[in-house]
């Protein structure tokens, strides 16, 4: 067992289950089960069971540090330098590129301060198109229609009030839809591909009651939609 190594990533902002996981004590410290132990707590656990607790390594933020030592006091801290980077992949029928955010930790920190302190006080914000979505919105070119899967601050951001610098909002380009994951964006083109342009009339119902009054307007009216439609 002592040539198995195991890295834990324990650094997320538990974004995706919130408003239960918060920045300051994201879902990976928090007892989801009810049973007295964190999700870290039972990952670490469960690997013990197939290496030395000395071959574990937790990855995770430096605010998290006391958390960690808390939860897990056998484990020795040291800290390494780092520099957040974010990554947005665009994919289309013929191409997948990549726009790298290299501020990754004034995305998370200060401009989402700025960000969330604007939308609070009801102020134009001015500042949050060109750090969050400008080289995304470039890179994008004429598309109208956009899913996204965000991640990370970005689940904290909505994209559709974001004023860009003709003062038009992102919404005002193109349409944006969001989805959890990429395997939604299959389903939503395999539905789409099977879909058929159909439509139910109803009118004139009959309620089987001499109580409710009868709707014979309602016939007429299905009659010239369907004449008009199809």
């Amino acid at each position: 067992m002592s040539n198995t190594f195991v890295v834990i990533m324990a650094g997320g902002s538990g974004t995706r289950f919130w408003p239960f996981s918060r920045t300051e004590k994201p879902k990976q410290f928090l007892d989801v089960l009810g049973i007295g132990q964190s999700l870290l707590q039972m990952t670490f656990d469960r690997f013990k069971e197939i290496t030395d607790a000395a071959n574990i390594y937790i990855v995770t933020n430096s605010k998290y540090k006391s958390l960690v030592t808390n939860q897990l006091p056998e484990m020795k801290f040291e800290p390494v330098p780092q520099v957040q980077t974010n990554v947005a992949l665009i994919a289309s029928p013929q191409t997948i590129e990549k726009v790298v955010l290299a501020n990754g930790d004034e995305l998370e920190d200060k401009y989402f301060k700025l960000y969330r302190n604007l939308m609070r006080l009801k102020k134009a914000d001015t500042y949050s198109y060109a750090q969050y979505w400008q080289p995304i919105d470039l890179a994008l070119q004429s598309a109208k229609k956009v899913y996204i899967s965000p991640d990370g601050v970005f689940n904290q951001i909505s994209i559709n009030s974001l004023q860009t610098n003709e003062g038009q909002y992102a919404l005002d380009k193109r349409e944006y839809v969001n989805i959890m994951s990429l395997r939604n964006l299959s389903e939503i083109s395999t539905s789409a591909n099977k879909s058929q342009k159909t439509a139910m009339l109803i009118g004139n119902p009959q309620y089987g009651s001499a109580d409710i009054e009868p709707l014979p307007g309602t016939g007429k009216e299905i009659v010239a939609i369907s004449i008009a439609v199809f």
